[in-house]
């Protein structure tokens, strides 16, 4: 049954104040036990317990690996239910660094300076690690967030590798290709700086671009195997630099792979070009993975500019599990899918997923999530006619929508034929170079080549109505790609489109299975799915989603359309996952009770959200119930979901927020004059449980 216990005594609370920001941050130096070496300063190494029951969820909010001379500051973000209240769910968070320990018992704002030098205010736990006098080396860190609720478990991060050293660097270097080349000082390449940085052993390097350059990383393999530093090799730049590939060179040859792990590309100097990028790689045997921060991502040929007239092949930009922090995105697709951090971000005209599987995704800003105009939309391309002397004639794709492989067959009376069509780069090869060879059936890539096969046959006309995308997505109208069987084409046209399927999701979960947050981002003019937690079985466990809110286009046409998009939970078992405080005025929660697999515990909340609706799909039984839906509120034509408590119905999102379609998410109307005890704070006087608020995602003051 649900532990849901709205109202209650908050007898976990503390006066948590805004205003803790402006002392100093807690120290903590490793034991003197500690001799340079990681883990030596412990007695006994943090464990995190196997988990049996729920767990706060907790996830840093810096990336590891930093190297400092004096202090560092660290954060992390944690949250945990406590019978029906994120408030006072962490009794508190225990930093353990080499031997020593150090309880922080209340959250904050913390302001730092991002890499662009602007000033950030990030809500979390914080602390300042120190190096002690006279000793450097490496050091891990632990963290342990202890819930306030006795019934769940402890959980411990880490370790996270940290490095306290004399200085910031082992070399300094720059690159000035108007300068002579000095081995170990300027190089004319931002690739042979990298280079030097692994030949050299460095832990950390630091690479300052000194003129405006372009430079093609696609191609600088260097070495042999896979180096990481311990540290990072930090390229920064005082002027402008791009990178970019010129062309598309085939899929192998757009790969940004240096061989080198934990690069660390700082500041807004530094520009990632896209157009002919298929990812910017990092070595899957080799922990390191890479730092974007501050940097931009473009791509100059548009958010839908075709790769081998399709999607590009590679899903994330940059390969394994990176960190980004403030970065500005432009025309990218699937942006930061699979991040180890996400923090304070921005998209503009993205599509795809921008997080999905994310483990701490907080403060970014999204403009325009959108598949839909330039893939998820019919693209007439080929029209097909047998005007032959058999009484039928039919055609049919078989295979998934735009797979590899897919085979098109033609059947007119006792005759049939295939050819197949698949999308990788062996087809395009093919096709380009070689153009249909009737001979041969495996060589379709293109439209044109399908239109050339069916033209072969006896009897057959195919006209090709657009060749620019591949053949591996045609389709009916209307069919989203999907295969087909035996339509007619007996003495009349029939017209195939391409379409891709792809829908976007600001968060989707995929692989993850524990510890996430998704916190205090906000989007607009998305087509979309925003929030969805389900995936194909699996698990889904101490997953936070509190204060995000969104917008999506409320479109009347088309794949997208607004009323039919929604954020699910759904296929999985879901264990203390939280849906707290988010506006979305123009999309639904769905509870889908009719997927094999939803089953939700007590431990997991859905309160004061402000949403278009909140509904069951199918009939919740029992194991449904068990979830605590409480005090939110949906639009005016709808009924509270079954197993609710404190539901508020009126309005919609013309009416509920002051301007909900440009981002201005101000409470109005229904939701304006409905205050809900609050389950979320940041810890801000007036904001306690005891007192009333809108509900919906509240202002980070």
């Amino acid at each position: 049954m649900s532990r849901l216990g709205i109202g209650q005594s908050c007898r976990h609370q503390r006066p948590h104040s805004v205003f803790q920001a402006a002392t100093a941050l807690p120290l903590i130096l490793p034991s003197e036990q500690w001799n340079g070496v990681p883990g030596t300063g412990f007695a006994s190494i943090p464990a995190d317990p196997v988990r049996t029951t729920a767990k706060p969820a907790v996830r840093l909010l810096v990336p590891p690996h930093q190297r400092f001379t004096d202090k560092l500051t660290v954060g992390v973000m944690a949250m945990a239910n406590d019978n029906g209240t994120l408030i006072g769910g962490i009794d508190r968070v225990r930093f353990h660094f080499e031997g020593r320990s150090l309880d922080v018992v209340a959250p904050r704002f913390h302001t730092i300076t991002d890499a662009n030098g602007v000033e950030r205010r990030y809500w979390g736990y914080w602390i300042n690690l120190a190096r002690p006098p006279g000793k450097s080396g490496e050091a891990n860190l632990y963290v342990e967030a202890i819930p306030a609720d006795a019934t769940m478990q402890r959980r411990v991060i880490g370790p996270y590798l940290f490095l306290p050293r004399t200085t910031f660097y082992d070399s300094e270097i720059t690159v000035d290709p108007d300068a002579p080349t000095v081995a170990g000082a300027n190089y004319a390449t931002v690739g042979a700086a990298i280079n030097f940085h692994r030949t050299n052993g460095d832990d950390s390097t630091l690479i300052t671009v000194m003129k405006p350059m372009t430079e093609d990383l696609a191609a600088t393999k260097t070495g042999s195997g896979v180096y990481s530093g311990k540290g990072y090799c930090t390229i920064t730049a005082k002027a402008p630099v791009v990178f970019a590939t010129p062309d598309f060179n085939g899929d192998v040859n757009s790969q940004f792979r240096t061989q080198i792990n934990r690069l660390h590309f700082k500041g807004r100097n530094i520009t990632f070009d896209t157009r002919y990028i298929g990812t910017i790689w990092s070595e899957p045997s080799a922990d390191g993975d890479h730092w974007l921060d501050g940097c931009r991502f473009v791509n100059s040929g548009g958010r839908y500019t075709l790769w081998r007239a399709g999607p590009r092949t590679y899903g994330n930009p940059v390969a394994g599990s990176p960190y980004f922090t403030e970065c500005e995105m432009v025309a990218q697709s699937d942006a930061c899918i699979s991040a180890r951090l996400v923090r304070g971000c921005s998209l503009a005209q993205g599509f795809r997923d921008f997080a999905s599987d994310g483990q701490c995704v907080v403060g970014n800003t999204i403009d325009g999530l959108d598949s839909t105009d330039g893939w998820l939309v019919d693209f007439p391309s080929l029209s097909v006619t047998y005007s032959g002397t058999q009484a039928t004639a039919t055609l049919g794709i078989a295979g998934p929508a735009d797979g590899n492989s897919r085979t098109v067959t033609a059947k007119w009376g006792a005759n049939n034929a295939t050819f197949a069509i698949g999308r990788t780069e062996t087809f395009y090869t093919i096709a380009t170079a070689s153009g249909y060879n009737p001979a041969t059936a495996a060589q379709g890539y293109f439209v044109k080549d399908v239109a050339d096969w069916l033209n072969s046959l006896p009897d057959w006309s195919a006209s090709v109505l657009d060749n620019s995308r591949r053949a591996s997505a045609l389709a009916l109208p209307d069919g989203k790609g999907a295969p087909f069987t035996d339509r007619n084409v007996k003495n009349v046209a029939l017209q195939l489109v391409t379409c891709f399927d792809f829908h976007g999701d600001f968060y989707q979960r995929i692989a993850l299975t524990e510890n996430s947050i998704i916190a205090f981002n906000s989007g607009t003019g998305i087509r979309g799915q925003n929030i969805f937690l389900a995936a194909n079985g699996g698990l889904c466990r101490d997953f936070v989603v509190v204060g995000n809110a969104f917008t999506n286009v409320p479109s009347s046409s088309g794949y997208a359309v607004w009323t039919q998009v929604s954020s699910q939970f759904a296929g999985t078992t879901h264990s203390h996952v939280v849906f707290a405080h988010n506006s979305m005025p123009t999309q639904r929660l769905m509870l889908r009770a009719d997927s094999t697999g939803y089953d939700p515990d007590g431990y997991c909340l859905i309160a004061n959200n402000a949403l278009h609706n909140i509904n069951w799909v199918g009939t919740p039984t029992g194991k449904h119930l068990d979830v605590g839906i409480a005090n939110n509120v949906i639009d005016g034509n709808f009924l509270a979901p079954v197993g609710s408590t404190g539901t508020v119905i009126g309005g919609d999102y013309t009416t509920k927020f002051a301007d909900s379609l440009a981002g201005n998410f101000t409470p109005a109307g229904t939701l304006a004059i409905n205050p809900l005890p609050p389950v979320w704070s940041f810890g801000l006087p007036g904001l306690m449980a005891s007192s009333l608020s809108p509900a919906g995602a509240l202002p980070q003051l």
